[in-house]
């Protein structure tokens, strides 16, 4: 992933489960700098339970259903739900590839 994914999964975890520890363990600026990638690459860890990513997947699913959950099936771009939604879905995605 990048530094840059690093440090918003860092940050947004943060933010909805402080408990869960992000860390950036290498990094490859040679790889950027040398033109093989348009960012620098890092390797990253969390640490947390099985029963933590489990509670913090499950999280950003109710942010889903719940910004989904009106009358014509259309999220309100307002609605707390679906700003979270929008905010967290991509953790959702980017965890599922590893777990």
């Amino acid at each position: 992933e990048s530094k840059e994914t690093y440090q918003y999964l860092k940050d947004y975890i943060k933010e909805l489960m402080p408990e869960i520890e992000v860390n950036s363990l290498k990094e490859d600026i040679n790889l950027f700098n040398l033109g093989f990638t348009s960012y620098t690459p890092c390797e990253i860890e969390i640490i947390a339970t099985d029963d933590q990513i489990d509670e913090l997947m499950d999280m950003i699913i109710k942010f889903e259903i719940d910004a989904y959950d009106t009358p014509n099936g259309e999220p309100k771009e307002t609605d707390e739900n679906y700003i979270k939604y929008q905010r967290y879905s991509w953790i959702y995605s980017l965890l599922s590839k590893y777990i």
